[in-house]
């Protein structure tokens, strides 16, 4: 159910951005009979909507990926829906901030954000240290392989010192 949640919450959007409508999208798709139980949750789900709108014309990506790169964020961080917002501006932030296109930001974070979350870093915290690396030309999979051993590095030294005493 979870990833007929994540398909609605791309697509919808998208038919409502071109003039279509929920039947209308249901239909073509097939859905319509199992439409009707996720409405309801998918709701939530579009509250975003306008968020990722914004984001996929400000960064010049279609509104599918800049939809993944939000929703990758969010399942890596643990965050909701209801951080969409800050998810958006993180990541115009460090676009904005550094020579690196959104790919090469999208690509960094694949490699780094399971790390990161789990080492304690923040969206925050982590789209900035992207950005500054990419300042210092390591963008896309150099810059988040990097970042992820380094955190692991850091993370192994710390177990040391406090199993050492």
């Amino acid at each position: 159910m979870t990833d007929d949640l994540s398909i609605l919450w791309v697509c919808i959007p998208l038919a409502l951005a071109v003039g279509g409508t929920l039947f209308a999208f249901a239909k073509i798709e097939g859905e319509l009979p199992s439409l009707a139980g996720v409405v309801g949750k998918t709701r939530r789900k579009i509250e975003g909507r306008d968020s990722v709108l914004q984001f996929s014309q400000d960064t010049l990506l279609e509104l599918g990926e800049a939809a993944e790169i939000v929703m990758g964020t969010m399942r890596a961080f643990g965050l909701s829906i209801k951080d969409t917002d800050r998810i958006v501006d993180n990541m115009t932030k460090a676009y904005n901030s550094s020579p690196q296109t959104m790919g090469e930001l999208k690509e960094s974070l694949t490699f780094v954000s399971a790390q990161a979350a789990a080492t304690g870093l923040s969206l925050e915290e982590t789209a900035t240290l992207l950005g500054t690396m990419a300042n210092n030309a390591r963008k896309a999979s150099i810059a988040g392989t990097g970042l992820r051993r380094n955190l692991i590095d850091l993370q192994d030294r710390i177990e040391k010192e406090v199993t050492n005493g």
